[in-house]
């Protein structure tokens, strides 16, 4: 059982030698004899070890290993450190350990014999007072949470004494008693029944203007009838003939009958405004009572649109610039063309001069259509950048917008 024990212990640490001592001379469990004991260290050498071993650094631990444990001493130096024996240096140097009791080599830092305690140590202070620290702020933090439900419950308490207080007053107060006989009177709690009224109406007036309309259109169709057979006899009186007089009454009948088909016409005409200025007028009073309501809708709407808008016309400005560009080219192919067939013609008779001059003319236009297409594109280029520049400002403003 002791030698498992033992074996036990040997594997859980990580000895660096091994030295048997015999406790006692006369065979007895438990018991210890101290001369023999440091007997045998002096004379195996332990003691010695002991000593060499204080004197030098027998403790080391590479940096990686010192950064994982001891981070926590130092986070915000470790991280600004540039490598793991920078953050090792300035770590030890935080906790003010004196430069004797440590050395920092290339790969590991080493320790003289207890120091790595002392670290053990402030490592275990500075975890007891982030701890702490945390332990401090979970309770301070329940206790506002608790303080705060206090806090409510004392104000709802307030408000129901004085709901109850004021709803006792009420129940004997003239004026409460005369303003709750008012109250369902008012046009203030009938929203939803004038809105179902002007809605009616805007239907109602929608329906009698398209009637009307309809009407509009065949008293017009007769009217222009009539208008056609009083051009008519008239061309007839014109031309001259032995049925004058029966023309002339015709004429007379016929002026008779535009007239009262323009009073129809007026008429028409009159109640067409008189449907569209009543439709206006709902459409008026629906508007502003729903204007509250959809105002910050609509400038968002508005908003999308303008960008929906000027997204449609970057794009038809790039189609047309596009379509600029291929005739300039078309027209600089076209151009270039005419130089070569101009170089080809000589000199020779009468018409080869004439059909040179006519091409430098032709020449000569092109080129002002060419420097007029490049004016055009430098104008759409610059609507473009415009159009960019409103974009941008039209995107800011949503933005904007959706962080109120």
């Amino acid at each position: 059982g002791q030698l498992d024990d033992l074996m036990v212990t040997l594997y859980k640490t990580e000895p660096h030698f091994i030295r048997c001592v015999v406790p006692n001379t006369h065979k007895q469990p438990g018991g210890v004899e101290s001369g023999l004991v440091m007997h045998q260290y002096q004379c195996n050498g332990v003691l010695a070890g002991i000593a060499i071993c204080r004197a030098g650094f027998p403790n080391k631990m590479t940096y990686p290993e010192f950064k994982g444990r001891y981070n926590i001493l130092a986070a915000k130096l470790v991280a600004k450190a540039k490598n793991d024996k920078a953050a090792a240096s300035g770590l030890l140097e935080l906790i003010k350990l004196d430069k004797e009791k440590y050395r920092c080599g290339h790969t590991k830092v080493f320790f003289r014999a207890g120091i790595l305690g002392f670290m053990e140590e402030v490592r275990e202070d500075r975890i007891g007072s982030v701890l702490a620290w945390l332990q401090a702020g979970a309770r301070g933090k329940a206790s506002r949470m608790n303080f705060k439900k206090l806090q409510d419950q004392k104000l709802s308490l307030y408000c129901c004494q004085r709901a109850l207080r004021n709803r006792k007053i009420a129940t004997t107060w003239r004026w409460m008693e005369l303003w709750m006989a008012i109250k369902p009177n008012l046009k203030c709690t009938q929203f939803s029944k004038y809105k179902a009224d002007f809605e009616n109406k805007i239907a109602l007036a929608e329906a009698n203007i398209g009637k009307a309309i309809d009407d509009r259109a065949k008293v017009q169709k007769v009217h222009d009838t009539l208008v056609a057979s009083k051009t008519e006899v008239q061309m007839a009186l014109d031309g001259g003939g032995s049925a004058v007089q029966d023309i002339i009454d015709k004429t007379k009948r016929v002026e008779n009958m535009a007239d009262d088909v323009e009073k129809q016409v007026s008429d028409v005409e009159k109640r067409v405004k008189g449907e569209i200025q009543q439709k206006q007028s709902l459409d008026q009073q629906m508007s502003k009572v729903n204007s509250q309501v959809a105002q910050i809708q609509g400038e968002v709407s508005s908003l999308e649109s303008s960008l929906v808008t000027s997204e449609q016309e970057r794009a038809l400005k790039d189609d047309q610039i596009q379509t600029l560009r291929e005739e300039i080219a078309h027209q600089s192919d076209m151009i270039a063309k005419l130089a070569k067939e101009k170089k080809s013609v000589g000199d020779g008779k009468q018409k080869s001069e004439e059909d040179i001059q006519a091409m430098e003319d032709k020449c000569n236009h092109l080129s002002k259509v060419k420097g007029k297409l490049e004016q055009a594109l430098d104008e759409a280029e610059d609507a473009l950048e415009r159009e960019k520049k409103v974009k941008n400002d039209v995107e800011k403003t949503k933005r904007k917008i959706e962080g109120d």
